[in-house]
Order: C-alpha cells, then structure tokens, then sequence
C-alpha cells in the first residue's frame, strides 16, 4: 500500500511539473489528479483547465482542508496562482471561453485587485451573452430520480446542448415575441428567440441540438459554429423534450458573479417547429405518468402557456384513444377541460367543441364551466 501511494505521488508530481505548476504547496484532489492526467492527454481542451482552475479556488477560499498552519500563506498563494495559470492558458486557447475571464475574475478579487475583477466579469458577461450555447439539456433517471452522467466527466451532468445558429425572419427582429414565435410556427422551424437589449427588439435564430463533447463547445462560443460535427439524434419537439420526462432543458443557470452587468443579448425563448416553448420549469418533479404530466399541463396553464397546455392536452387524447370508456380517463377529460375552460376565455370555444364532441349532457357542460381548478 505504502509504495502504490508512492508511485501515485511521484506520477503526480511529474504531471504537475510538466505542465509547469508553480511551488509544491499548491493542494491537490483526486479530481484535479483526473484532470491533470486529462490535459496532459489533450492539452488544447481548454474546458478541462477551466475545471481544473476553478477546483483551485476550493470554493473561492484558496485552502483546502489539512493544511499544516505554517504552509496556510503560501499553499493560498500557490493555489492562486494555479487557478490563475489555468484561466489564462485557457483564454490563450480560445478567446472566447467566458468561464476563462469569469475565473481569473475570482482570483483577482481574491487578490482585492477590484480594477482587474471587474474588467475580467464584465469581459466574461459579455462573452456569456453572445454564446452560440443557449440551453443545456439534462437526461434523468426518472425511477431512481438521478441524473446520468456523461461517460467522461461526472462534473458536468449535461449529455447535449443546444445551440444557435444563423439568424432567420426578419433582419431587423421582431417588436414582440410573440411575433417572432408566429413568424417561426408559420414557417415550421425550430427556433432560438433572442432579445437584443439595445434595439428591444426580438431575433430569430436557428436552433439545433449537439452534443455535449469536445471540440463542439468549443467551436459553438466561436465565429466558426457551422464546423460542428455529430449533431445529436434527439429531436427538438416539445413531446420529447418535455412531455417525455426524462429530459430537462434549461437555460444558462443564474450567475451571481456575472448577472449584474448590463450585456447586448439575452436568450428570450427556445420553440419547436410548432411554437410551443420546450423550456421546462426546474420547480416541476421528473414524474413518469398521469401524475407527471398533471403537474406539466398545470404548471403550462399557470405559465399563461396556453399552446402548451392544449398539446399536452391533445397527447394525452391520443395515448388514451384505447381507453375512452375508462372512468380513469374520463375524469382526467373533464378535469383538464375544466382547467382549460377556467384559464383563458381564449380556451373557451375549444372546449366547447370538445364538451360537444364527447356528446356531454348539459349538466355535465355545466359541471365542467364551473369546476374549480
């Protein structure tokens, strides 16, 4: 056992040397020893250092746990400078990876170099906004209530991204987006709707999705988004990104560190061929079954999400089709044409047709206006 950790410390150290750290005080994890090994095997992956910078900061202290009292001050200068180190390289690799500024910005501040913190956020808020990287999509195991991994890192739980692409409809945007949506649904594309803070005005963009690996994101934060490679299999449509509950698309998380700063874009909307918003509110549970979608047509209705409801709505029709005379499904009927009677008179008329196509009594018309949500 003693000459296994032996060997782990040497190999370690040589690692570290070779890709020039600074001092022998710097703290290591098992995951910065995994991701040293990483860059050494693909050292132009500017995201690895990144990661490894930011486990660097140990949460923004500098220090990790164990530290002897008399190697405090120099272990928080070596850490530093480490994460400090890996921010630059990464910027010298891609000039447009924010998360590069948005680190050294962190150790700056540590530094109490406000000046230079605040140069590196505003940079990194900047850079964040004109991302071609739009949303995230998260893959769960919805029985075990876990999120699966991709099979390189388990840092970073997302399998595929979505990206945006060269700008469609009008070049001068839209006044509203609902607008931009109409433009799109009429036109069936799949669309990023964009809003540009300077003109307040909404632009549409292609979207497509792609997945998570290198050197696709790194290509997706640059002028040179069209060399992506391997677009992803999965369909962009509202069924399978949010009826099916096993995936979760989410936009860029908030950022307490970035979100300050004034910036020229910011994502408005992602919509399917259709116009229906894919974005899936993190508050509702990944539930499989009548329960799950439940929660989904309600949360559609509370959103003002009225396409959205009438689609969850009219898949529900089709899967049930075999079971019309259940008293299971007519009660989920009647129940969700309440729901839909009482969110918008402009749901009216359609429940009407259906109260009329499901030949329902007067009494039951009435039962069904009047139900409470």
């Amino acid at each position: 056992m003693k000459i296994s950790k032996t060997i782990a410390f040497i190999f370690t150290a040589a690692i570290l040397t070779a890709v020039q750290f600074t001092g022998i005080h710097a703290q290591s994890s098992a995951e910065i020893v995994r991701l040293t090994a990483a860059i050494s095997k693909s050292p132009e992956n500017d995201l690895l250092y990144v990661e490894r910078g930011m486990l660097y900061t140990w949460l923004e202290k500098f220090i990790g746990p164990n530290v002897p009292f008399a190697d405090i001050g120099k272990t928080i200068d070596d850490n530093r400078e480490n994460a400090k180190a890996d921010a630059e390289k990464a910027m010298k690799i891609n000039q447009f990876n924010y998360n590069a500024y948005r680190l050294r910005g962190i150790v700056f501040r540590s530094l109490r170099r406000s000046a230079d913190s605040e140069k590196d956020f505003q940079q990194a808020a900047k850079l964040r906004s004109e991302s071609k990287i739009v949303a995230s999509i998260y893959k769960l195991d919805v029985s075990g209530g876990k999120t699966i991994y991709p099979p390189y890192t388990e840092t970073v739980p997302v399998l595929n991204v979505i990206v945006r692409g060269d700008q469609k409809g009008l070049l001068d945007g839209f006044d509203t987006s609902s607008a931009a949506k109409e433009f799109a649904k009429r036109h069936k594309m799949s669309q990023v709707i964009m809003f540009n803070t300077d003109a307040k005005k909404y632009f549409l963009y292609e979207a497509f999705i792609t997945e998570n690996i290198y050197p696709n994101i790194q290509l997706a934060e640059t002028p040179f988004s069209k060399a992506i490679k391997g677009k992803s299999k999965i369909p962009l449509t509202y069924e399978f990104l949010k009826i099916e509950p096993e995936y979760s698309v989410q936009p860029a998380p908030k950022d307490a560190e970035l979100d300050p700063y004034p910036v020229k874009w910011k994502v408005a909307d992602i919509i399917d061929a259709e116009g229906l918003t894919i974005f899936k509110n993190p508050k509702v549970p990944l539930l499989r079954g009548s329960k799950g979608l439940r929660l989904l047509f309600d949360s559609e209705l509370g959103a003002s999400n009225f396409a959205e409801a009438l689609k969850i709505y009219q898949w529900l029709e089709k899967v049930n089709i075999n079971g019309n005379d259940l008293d299971v499904v007519k009660t989920m009927r009647r129940t969700n044409l309440g729901k839909l009677y009482r969110a918008s008179d402009k749901l009216r008329p359609f429940v009407e047709k259906e109260m009329s196509k499901w030949k329902y009594t007067e009494e039951e018309k009435t039962a069904i206006r009047g139900t409470k949500i």
